[in-house]
Formats: C-alpha cells, sequence, structure tokens
C-alpha cells in the first residue's frame, strides 16, 4: 500500500493539471462569456437565491477557473465589482484574457481556497461553481 495522499499533494495535482489546461480549457467545455453564459448564471443565481436578490456591490467566486461565473455576473450587472480567486496562475491569467475581451474588470487573486486573504465580511456575494471536489479538507 502506498503512502498516504496529502491535502498539499492534492493542491499540487490540481494546480498543475489546470496551469496545463487553462488554455483550452473554456473551448473544451463550451464556456459562454455573453448573453447564453449570463441567462445560465443568472437563472442558477436565481434558483439558489429566491426571492431574487441583488444588485450585490461587490463578490468574490472562490476556485473561479477561467470566470465563466463571475464575468457572466459582471456583464450582467447582478455584481457591480468582483474578486475571482484561484490556485492555479494559469486559470487566472486565462480568467483576465477573458475579463478583458468582455469588457469587464474583475480582481483575480492567486489564493487557496482554504487559506483566503480577505477579512471577514468583506463581500455581499460569495460563491464558488464546481470547485468543492477541488478541495482537499472542507472539514
Amino acid at each position: 500500500m502506498g503512502a498516504p495522499v496529502t491535502p498539499d499533494a492534492i493542491r499540487d495535482v490540481n494546480t498543475r493539471y489546470h496551469d496545463a489546461a487553462a488554455r483550452s480549457y473554456d473551448a473544451k467545455w463550451g464556456v459562454d462569456i455573453g448573453p447564453v453564459g449570463e441567462m445560465q448564471v443568472l437563472g442558477k443565481v436565481h434558483k439558489a437565491l429566491d426571492p431574487h436578490p441583488g444588485p450585490f456591490e461587490r463578490s468574490l467566486e472562490i476556485g473561479a477557473g477561467t470566470g465563466y461565473f463571475t464575468l457572466n455576473l459582471l456583464r450582467s450587472g447582478l455584481v457591480r465589482r468582483a474578486v475571482a480567486t484561484d490556485i492555479s496562475p494559469g486559470m487566472l491569467d486565462a480568467l483576465r484574457a477573458s475579463a478583458r475581451e468582455a469588457g469587464v474588470a474583475v480582481e483575480a487573486v492567486l489564493a487557496d481556497a482554504e487559506r483566503l486573504p480577505f477579512e471577514d465580511a468583506s463581500f455581499d456575494l460569495v460563491l464558488g461553481h464546481a470547485v468543492l471536489h477541488h478541495i482537499p479538507d472542507l472539514t
């Protein structure tokens, strides 16, 4: 039997994989930063937060990847200012490029979801989309 897999090893594999995949990620998964993506994202937010709140002054997305969720929230106007975190520098580079292309401003921060560099109560909306399975220690 091999040595146990540590949380740090899982983080390292996640970082390396997503750095390598970042350039082709959106094309591979059919990600849309635009009207279709906005409708998809708003539908999910409205379903989760019924009655429909907003707009939100400042949001935080944990494990934002290439920015699908946050960038579409910004485009829709539901979020005025956004911070997007990820453990992968490559994903954040792709997010920044997509933000420029979409004409929205986002603060992209390299951060581990388990060690966020923000003060408590700094955001009106905190979300994560398709990220929990990447976090090694949810306890």
